[in-house]
């Protein structure tokens, strides 16, 4: 039987394949920029899923099972952030994260909200157990009030 690591990464592929586009469409109205693509880094281990080399982006997207009433925060790495933020002091960079949360009455629909990082936005951090790595992390945690609705999709 699968893991449920293997399962949480598999169901964040398959929902990344529907997202990318509309992460796409979002950014190009923001940039006013009909040609701009968003590039997936291809190490396993990039600590950003994808990019833009031409605007300076960095790209998260978090894939969760859960709807936005479920909890009233979302989380990402603290490394995330801390390495986000490094980018964004030295180089100009701007990063973006996205989660994508299921509908709390139809299973076939996905919600996508995103956050802009600021230098100056101030986020509280908690340990989370990982259970892949046996060991803590920290992680931001963002409350859902942070959080910019973008659009809803059918799976």
């Amino acid at each position: 039987m699968a893991s449920q690591y293997k399962l949480d990464c598999a169901y964040g592929r398959n929902t990344e394949i529907n997202v990318v586009p509309y992460v796409q469409s979002y950014l190009r109205r923001l940039y006013d920029d009909d040609t701009l693509i968003i590039t997936k880094y291809r190490n396993r281990k990039s600590v950003f899923d994808y990019y833009v080399d031409k605007y300076k982006l960095l790209i998260e997207i978090k894939s969760r099972r859960n709807t936005v009433e479920d909890y009233p925060t979302q989380l990402v790495g603290k490394n995330k952030i801390s390495w986000g933020r490094t980018r964004m002091k030295n180089e100009d960079y701007k990063c973006f994260y996205f989660w994508v949360l299921n509908d709390k009455n139809d299973p076939t629909t996905k919600h996508i909200y995103n956050l802009e990082d600021k230098e100056d936005n101030e986020y509280n951090y908690r340990p989370i157990y990982d259970l892949r790595f046996k060991k803590y992390s920290m992680c931001a945690v963002i409350p859902n009030t942070e959080l910019k609705y973008l659009t809803s999709f059918e799976v």
